[in-house]
């Protein structure tokens, strides 16, 4: 891989000597800091050793999570760019490695396996709630927000109640017969799709 990322510089080098292109030397600065950084430090020479012990695996663990709670220099969150890669990567592979010392009996990785994952189940969260961000509700999604109290995903009769035609077919909209209303149900319901799902 070195062979080719000097061959590689090499070629963008002689290609960008002009000065003129000063995107072609920025690539190159880039490919020839491949492979180092907080990130690949955690990968130690015995990395790849078949049989890693308990408390090895352990601190690899550490050095991961270590990274994945890093903040910025600014103090302004996780830095991708500094760390070599994203959180949700680097948190992957302090769960591997807690867990490999967790199988192998090393005391105080079951806990952080747990403390480790609860942080990768928090930034999953937080990027399904970023993708979201786009999506809009159908009028029956705000109104059934809007009814359901509790905010339990399900409106009670009481809850239904609030509004009158929907009090009355309240029976008739619990699909389930389960005693409330679903989204889904409330959704058919109000006639922005059928039970056959049109």
């Amino acid at each position: 891989m070195n062979n080719y990322l000097l061959a590689t510089s090499v070629i963008l080098l002689l290609a960008g000597c002009a000065g003129e292109n000063t995107d072609i030397q920025e690539a190159v600065n880039t490919s020839s800091s491949d492979g180092t950084g907080p990130f690949h430090e955690c990968f130690s020479s015995d990395y790849n050793n078949k049989i890693i012990l308990p408390e090895a695996a352990y601190q690899k663990g550490e050095c991961f999570l270590s990274l994945a709670l890093s903040e910025h220099e600014d103090g302004k969150g996780f830095n991708e760019v500094e760390v070599g890669a994203n959180q949700h990567t680097v948190l992957q592979y302090a769960n591997s490695w807690y867990s490999m010392a967790a199988n192998a009996g090393f005391p105080l990785a079951k806990s952080r396996l747990s403390h480790n994952q609860s942080e990768l189940y928090a930034v999953e969260s937080s990027v399904l709630a970023i993708e979201n961000r786009g999506y809009e509700q159908l009028a029956s999604e705000k109104e059934f927000n809007a009814l359901d109290a509790d905010h339990n995903g399900s409106l009670s009769f009481e809850e239904a109640s609030a509004t009158l035609s929907l009090a009355k077919s309240f029976s008739f909209s619990d699909f389930d017969e389960d005693g409330k209303i679903s989204l889904a149900e409330y959704i058919i319901y109000t006639g922005e799709a059928t039970a056959a799902g049109n």
